[in-house]
Formats: C-alpha cells, structure tokens, sequence
C-alpha cells in the first residue's frame, strides 16, 4: 500500500511540476521571430511590447524565446505564433515532431492553412466538435506556426 501511495505521489509530482512543452521547443532550431501574446505588460530584455487592446505582444527573435517565456507569468499568456523561412518539407517535420493529428486543411488566396491538435500543448479551441490547438500557415516561403491559433496577420 506505501509502495503504491508513493508510485502515485511521484507521478503527480511528475505531472505538476513537468516542463510545459511551448512553441519555442518546436522551432528552435529557424531563425524567425517569435509573437507571444499575453494579458500582463512586460519589460523583457530584447524584446519588443506592444499594447493591443486589452493585451499585449510581445516580441522577439525565436532563439530568444526561452528567455522571455521565463520572465512571464504562465497564467496571462494566450497563445504563440512563430513566423520563419520554411517549405513544405518545414510542415512535415513539424507535423512530426508534434505527433500532430490534422483536423482540417484549406487554401485561401496563395496560403495553405493546416488545423490540428498535438498533445503537446495543454490549451486547446474546437471546431466541430475536435480539439484544435496548433494552425500552420504557409504563404510563399514564409512558416506561421500558432498555438493555440496563429494570433494576428499573415
């Protein structure tokens, strides 16, 4: 009974205190700039902060990224996008790398959209009745990844 007490402490333990995987994780590697959007205003080190309404962008090279999501409260962010140079062989390996299942594809006006969901990420949107919480854009040479959904323009 102690033994079993003690298994399910730890996977808790595991599971609350676990890294929360982020947008950063996937496209570390591309060199692009990184928008997170967040409730809270902050002054980060080589970013960039822009009120928009009632919240706020905030703005940096992708590399960058890991250092400005540690200065932010996790509860006031809303979401990720990510914009770099990329093909469709980029998709694939994100599509890969997220283990991501697609919900739905469309193409509007030159731009290739890409709905899914990756259990990755914690936060999610639906659209009818599945969970959504990654979009993929390509438009010409250029990759915008979102999480939950790419917040802003293409």
């Amino acid at each position: 009974m102690k033994k079993t007490i003690s298994i399910l402490f730890i996977l808790l333990i595991i599971i609350f205190f676990a890294p929360q995987y982020t947008i950063v994780d996937t496209v570390a590697r591309e060199n692009g700039t990184l928008y997170i959007y967040t409730y809270e205003y902050a002054k980060i080190k080589n970013t960039n902060t822009i009120k928009n309404g009632n919240s706020y962008i905030i703005t940096c090279d992708i590399k960058s990224g890991k250092k400005a999501l540690k200065s932010l409260n996790k509860s006031q962010i809303r979401g990720f996008s990510a914009v770099f140079e990329g093909t469709m062989q980029s998709i694939m390996q994100l599509k890969d790398v997220l283990k991501l299942n697609v919900i739905y594809q469309e193409h509007l006006e030159k731009i290739e959209f890409l709905y899914g969901y990756s259990p990755a990420f914690k936060n999610y949107t639906t659209y009818n009745n599945s969970k959504i919480n990654v979009q993929i854009a390509k438009q010409n040479d250029q990759i915008h990844i979102g999480v939950p959904l790419i917040l802003g323009s293409i």
